[in-house]
């Protein structure tokens, strides 16, 4: 996964703020760990690439639905287990 800076922010983030016609100062607002420096050059860097990285997006977020999927299926069930258990041990 692509990350701004030496930040944990994911690239695809600051991606669909600005798709989403926010400006520099408002995707900072809403990450104050990146710089204005940070924001400015991921956008540079995406608007150089953009049909490249939109792909590249693209099949990110398809991974990581079809992983996803069987990670919430499981936890939804371990989640359950541990309800039931605190139930029972709750009654006693």
């Amino acid at each position: 996964m692509l990350r701004v800076g030496i930040s944990r922010v994911p690239f695809a983030a600051v991606v669909a703020q600005v798709n989403l016609g926010h400006t520099p100062l408002v995707i900072l607002s809403d990450y104050p760990t990146l710089s204005l420096s940070d924001v400015e050059a991921a956008i540079s860097y995406y608007l150089q690439n953009q049909n490249q990285l939109d792909r590249k997006l693209a099949e990110e977020e398809l991974m990581l639905e079809r992983t996803s999927e069987p990670t919430r299926a499981a936890l939804s069930g371990e989640n359950s287990r541990f309800l039931r258990e605190l139930q029972v041990q709750s009654r006693r």
